[in-house]
């Protein structure tokens, strides 16, 4: 990952706040709660092409402000869109969030997390969107369903010209082959039925799968390690490598070439499992991986390791863990992928 690309993402992380209790009681409503800015495992980040990136933050500004031209008050309004995450976003009179809710599964993990209530229209259209780009929602095939609705209920043909008009640019502009539709009630009260009879069993399901990749996550890692210490027991056989401080003496400026294709091949499949970065920044090449990045990649996994049981303990404790958005982005890639 390139350094623009990783600022970018950070800076755009600040929009994005964290899960509230609230969400524990109604899975998908959101509540407004100070940022608490933590420290990241080292699970990364799914990206998308940062051009692709760029085309959803131009597409999505424009009807920011068309929806209230003159700056003024505007009767609060209901946006509900499916791409298959399905989510309904209440706006009140000033154009700010009041509440907020996933329609199905998808929609649930979408949200989940993201307290948007209280932001602004710009803010959270640009959020969601970049999170639907991010995960591969936008680039299936398929349509995007729109409905708008006033504060009476009625549906708002010109709210929704607007909103399906920049939608439908975007799309073009990123190759998708979506096209936005007007949702039925139809559609709209088989959401909105679904979700309050199964909600829950959306969210104990979804927990799950946390609880499953973390675990699968931690038995990979501690095995990774085990054959990364065999390799420098095999290497250094007068030292016990178990001991942090000898290792670190041994192996930490050895520039020998590490002739083990097998495990640099694991390590590889590591990190694209786990979406983590840590080969990233290593020539794997023959003769151009060396004893000393071998090190520098244990003591990353060893890091990792321990912030997966960090994560476990918060989970079995009923706490959210601060890694939790980028958990959620490799379940819906595997889902996605599959």
């Amino acid at each position: 990952m390139k350094k623009f690309e990783k600022k970018l993402i950070e800076e755009l992380d600040g929009v994005t706040p964290d899960l509230k209790s609230e969400i524990k009681a109604k899975a998908g409503i959101t509540a407004a709660k100070p940022v608490n800015v933590k420290n990241k495992t080292r699970i990364r980040r799914i990206l998308a092409p940062v051009a692709a990136a760029l085309a959803v933050l131009i597409a999505v500004i424009t009807p920011v402000f068309v929806l209230n031209p003159d700056g003024g008050k505007v009767n609060g309004y209901s946006l509900v869109m499916s791409v298959n995450p399905s989510v309904q976003i209440d706006y009140g009179t000033d154009n700010r969030v009041i509440s907020a809710r996933g329609l199905n599964k998808d929609g649930v993990m979408l949200l989940y997390r993201n307290d948007i209530v209280g932001q602004d229209v710009k803010t959270v259209t640009q959020t969601l969107f970049m999170r639907m780009n991010a995960l591969g929602y936008l680039g299936q095939g398929g349509n995007v369903n729109i409905t708008v609705k006033d504060d009476k209920g009625a549906f708002n043909e010109e709210q929704f010209k607007i909103i399906s008009d920049d939608v439908c640019a975007y799309l073009k502009n990123a190759g998708s082959g979506k096209s936005v539709m007007r949702m039925t009630e139809e559609d709209f009260e088989k959401l909105e039925d679904d979700i309050e009879e199964r909600e829950r069993e959306y969210l104990s399901a979804f927990e799950e799968e946390i609880k499953s990749l973390l675990s699968e996550n931690a038995t990979a890692a501690e095995t990774l390690a085990d054959e990364i210490r065999a390799a420098f027991a095999a290497a250094y056989p007068d030292i016990n490598v178990s001991d942090s401080d000898a290792l670190e003496d041994a192996a930490e400026d050895d520039e020998t070439p590490l002739s083990d294709g097998a495990l640099t091949a694991k390590i590889k499949e590591y990190g694209k499992l786990y979406d983590d970065d840590i080969a990233e920044d290593y020539d794997f090449a023959e003769g151009a991986f060396r004893m000393c990045d071998l090190f520098e990649i244990y003591e990353d996994l060893c890091d990792a390791l321990r912030e997966i049981r960090v994560a476990e303990q918060d989970v079995v404790n009923g706490r959210i863990p601060d890694d939790l958005d980028d958990m959620i982005e490799i379940i819906i890639k595997r889902r996605v992928s599959v």
